[in-house]
């Protein structure tokens, strides 16, 4: 009994060596491993600053976008409000000007016929009519 113990322990004893072979050749493989996922990480981290500070870029962009929208939509409505305004200016004074073309015209009209009244008149006064 005590012999098959001694040969078992001499078996381990003999296999100790290659699996530490093993167990150093999985620790290499792991170092490798690891240093792969550091390598990753550090382009990672790299690529999230650019990312982050593009979408700084981006959001100062947007936000100047929108300012310049507001302006433009103030812009707009303000002459919206003057076209409105001129236009009822310029309706107004076409109107006006209408309204004296209208009373020239009849003022001109009523003299011509007050004229023709009075030379009708006259004529069929010395008709003696």
């Amino acid at each position: 009994m005590l012999e098959m113990q001694h040969e078992q322990v001499m078996t381990d004893l003999k296999k100790i060596p290659q699996q530490i072979c093993e167990a150093l050749y999985k620790c290499q493989e792991l170092i490798q491993e690891n240093q792969l996922y550091c390598i990753r990480n550090c382009h990672l981290l790299t690529e999230s600053f650019h990312m982050k500070k593009q979408v700084k870029i981006l959001w100062n962009e947007y936000r100047q976008l929108l300012r310049e929208q507001i302006a433009l939509d103030v812009c707009s409505n303000e002459t919206k409000r003057l076209y409105v305004e001129a236009s009822t200016n310029i309706y107004e004074k076409y109107i006006k000007q209408q309204q004296v073309e209208m009373q020239k015209n009849w003022t001109a009209v009523f003299n011509v016929s007050r004229t023709k009244l009075k030379s009708q008149s006259a004529f069929l006064i010395k008709l003696g009519i």
